[in-house]
C-alpha cells in the first residue's frame, strides 16, 4: 500500500520576515498549527525590534534576522540555564528535606521506645 502524505497532511503557509514559507502539518494537529504561527508572529516582531534598533548600522537583511535569532537563542539557553540551577536547587532542597525527616522519625521512634518502657 502506498503512503500518501496528502491524506494525513495539510499545508499551512507562514510568512516571516516579508517571504511566505509552505509548510505541511498533520491535518488534526491545531496546537501545531497555533505555536507554528505564534511562532511566526514572535520571529517577525523579533526581527522588526532588531530592525528599528539597528537603523542606519545593519543594513543588511540576512544580518539582521541572524542577530535576531542569536539573541533569541541567546536568551532561551539562559533561561534553561537558570531553570536547570534552579532545578539542582530544588533537588538539593527536597533531599535536605528528606534527610531531616528521616532523623525526625529517628527521634521520635526514640521518643515513642522511652516512653513506652515507663
Amino acid at each position: 500500500m502506498e503512503y500518501n502524505d496528502n491524506i494525513t497532511k495539510r499545508p499551512i503557509n507562514l510568512n516571516i520576515d516579508g517571504r511566505t514559507y509552505k509548510l505541511s502539518i498533520p491535518k488534526d494537529d491545531e496546537k501545531k498549527e497555533m505555536i507554528l504561527r505564534k511562532s511566526a508572529e514572535v520571529m517577525n516582531s523579533l526581527i522588526e525590534q532588531k530592525r528599528k534598533s539597528s537603523a542606519g548600522i545593519l543594513t543588511d537583511d540576512r544580518d539582521i534576522v541572524v542577530l535576531a535569532l542569536l539573541n533569541f537563542v541567546y536568551k532561551t539557553l539562559g533561561n534553561e540555564i537558570n531553570i536547570s540551577k534552579k532545578n539542582e536547587q530544588l533537588e538539593n532542597s527536597v533531599m535536605e528535606l528528606k534527610n531531616l525527616n528521616f532523623k525526625l522519625e529517628e527521634i521520635i521512634e526514640s521518643f515513642n521506645k522511652l516512653n513506652s518502657k515507663e
